[in-house]
Formats: structure tokens, C-alpha cells, sequence
């Protein structure tokens, strides 16, 4: 019995895409589809800056009156002066009243500067402070300031203390208001 030729015919085409050269081209299609696919996900936007402040509503929520006092503590990694209390008095002053930050910090070589970085509604104030009792590598550092802005929306205090170039590695900060 004579035999059959087979029911399937290739096609030259499909003999072109299965040849190497064939796949390797089909694959730097797909990366490439796959690719701008990817990029054009992760583009933004031009976006405005703009700078506001998130108002609560309907009004701040009172803060504690009179003096607070808040502990520091670190973990062997984190090297540099390190403060390890902060009196704050009053802690919720009115504008243009006085307030007082005292800090008390220690560090094995002399402490050359300290400083609070005190954020309020309108931007970020830097107010260094002088040794009040102690030693310069275990004593107490105070500033008193007048305060010159509201902190209803925004209220923190960044503690810089410094041997030297030395800066504490962890710069202790307290969040005294946030929304």
C-alpha cells in the first residue's frame, strides 16, 4: 500500500520563528514589550509642590500644661553624645511667652555643641543651647527662647548634640503634636 504524505504541511514561516535565531528575536520582543510596559507603570507625573498644613478639624486637641519631661534611651550601636532627658517647660506655651528646653547628655569625649531644632506650623527654627551645671562630657545644656510661631498642627523637637565632627548617630527627635 502506497503510503500517504502526512496531513500536516509546515509552513516556511513557522520553520522561521522555531529556528534559534527566531527565538531569540521573539524574546527580545517580548522583554522589550514587557519593558516598557514595566516603565511606563512606574512613571509619575509632574506633580505641584506645595507646602500646607493639615488643619484638624474642628480644633487642635489641648496639650499638657506646665513641664513635661521625657526619657532617652539608646542601644549599644547607636555612638556620639547622647542625651538622655529632656525638660520641656512650659510644654504648650502661647506666642511670644517663654519656654525652657533643658537636656541632659553624656559622651566619653568633651560634648562641643548642642542644639534643639524646634518645628512648628511655619518652618524649623535651630536655637542653640550653653552647659548650665556639670562637665562638658556629663552635664545639663538649656535654652530658653521666646516662641515666635504656633504649634497647633505642628509641634517637634530635634536634639543635635556634637563632639567635635562626632554627631549622635541616632538624632533623637519627640513628636509633641502630630496628625
Amino acid at each position: 500500500m502506497p503510503s500517504r504524505p502526512s496531513a500536516r504541511k509546515k509552513s516556511k514561516s513557522l520553520n522561521t520563528v522555531i529556528s534559534p535565531a527566531g527565538i531569540v528575536t521573539l524574546l527580545v520582543i517580548i522583554a522589550l514589550i514587557s519593558g516598557g510596559i514595566y516603565l511606563s507603570s512606574r512613571r509619575k507625573a509632574p506633580t505641584k509642590t506645595t507646602t500646607s498644613i493639615v488643619k484638624p478639624t474642628p480644633k487642635p486637641y489641648p496639650l499638657p500644661q506646665g513641664p513635661q519631661t521625657y526619657p532617652f534611651s539608646y542601644g549599644s550601636a547607636v555612638t556620639g553624645p547622647k542625651p538622655s532627658e529632656v525638660l520641656i517647660n512650659p510644654y504648650d506655651p502661647k506666642k511670644d511667652e517663654k519656654q525652657t528646653f533643658t537636656v541632659k547628655a553624656k559622651y566619653d569625649k568633651p560634648i562641643t555643641y548642642a542644639a534643639i531644632d524646634l518645628e512648628t506650623d511655619h518652618g524649623v527654627k535651630t536655637y542653640p543651647m550653653q552647659r548650665i551645671s556639670g562637665i562638658d562630657t556629663d552635664g545639663v545644656w538649656e535654652v530658653t527662647i521666646t516662641t515666635i510661631d504656633t504649634h497647633d498642627y505642628i509641634y517637634n523637637v530635634g536634639l543635635d548634640f556634637r563632639s567635635n565632627t562626632i554627631k549622635t548617630s541616632t538624632k533623637p527627635e519627640l513628636t509633641l503634636r502630630a496628625y
